[in-house]
């Protein structure tokens, strides 16, 4: 189920990455670090995420291909229904 699917992304993202950058506002203004707040590891899944990317968009480029869409958690490359690569 497609919409089950990008609820539990939703959720186990805040859960790795929301919770430890997280910073709520103080009434005095200023922001304060929130309950489970740990800002390597919030930045250590950033880059382990961006290694990922790249190491996948790498893996792309040796089998001839490419990305033709990327986002910070995600990316589309081109294929065909027989398994090989698409033609440019």
């Amino acid at each position: 189920d497609r919409r089950l699917a990008s609820a539990i992304r939703v959720i186990v993202n805040s859960l790795v990455y929301g919770n430890a950058a997280r910073f709520d506002p103080a009434p005095d203004g200023v922001e304060r670090p929130g309950p489970y707040c740990f800002p390597p590891l919030a930045s250590s899944v950033a880059a382990g995420c961006r290694l990922l990317l790249a190491l996948f968009e790498h893996e792309l480029e040796l089998c001839g291909s490419g990305a033709l869409y990327r986002d910070t958690d995600g990316a589309m490359f081109p294929a065909d229904f027989g398994g090989g690569h698409g033609e440019a």
